[in-house]
């Protein structure tokens, strides 16, 4: 579940205003902090978006704007590249405190070649940044607490409707990132 959230605000990175991404989703002008127009989609892959009002209709609006507020705009404020995407999704996907896992150990050690690879990519490519590692791995405690959000809801089977899981795993994995 935290996997296919993290591609789906990926791919949602486009689709906000890019007032809405600088601001907070807030209008900062006059010294006042008013609305601006909420953003309308969710990219779940090139061919297939949500918009807001299905959203609304199916009682995940507050899913839906966390998603692209917690995950997509701050995504798009680091500029978030591929590699560090991957990285954080290899974080997720390599967590040796899975119940019953056998093999915890290397599960372990792959992990933490995973922060160490990420770590010296945001060095290397971002060397006047020194919280950018942490930035980025602070993404995943919002990902850990919407995704558990979405299992209380079965957010993404009440978008999907009748689009079979399996279908949906087979083109996240297939397609090439947003």
């Amino acid at each position: 579940n935290e996997l296919l959230i993290a591609n789906v605000a990926w791919c949602s990175i486009d689709s906000l205003d890019s007032d809405y991404a600088s601001s907070g989703g807030h209008d900062t002008s006059f010294g006042r902090r008013s609305p601006i127009r909420q953003p309308q989609q969710l990219f779940l892959n090139h061919n297939f978006s949500y918009h807001r009002n299905s959203a609304i209709k199916a009682g995940v609006a507050t899913i839906f704007d966390r998603i692209l507020s917690e995950l997509s705009v701050k995504m798009k404020r680091l500029s978030i590249d591929r590699s560090e995407l991957s990285c954080l999704k290899a974080i997720i996907l390599f967590n040796p405190d899975i119940r019953g896992l056998k093999g915890r150990n290397d599960v372990e050690i792959c992990r933490e070649q995973v922060y160490a690879c990420l770590d010296e990519h945001c060095r290397t490519e971002h060397p006047g940044d020194d919280s950018r590692f942490a930035q980025l791995l602070l993404r995943l405690p919002a990902l850990r607490s919407i995704s558990l959000k979405c299992l209380d809801h079965l957010f993404f089977f009440r978008i999907m409707g009748d689009k079979p899981l399996d279908q949906l795993f087979y083109e996240q994995l297939d397609a090439p990132m947003c």
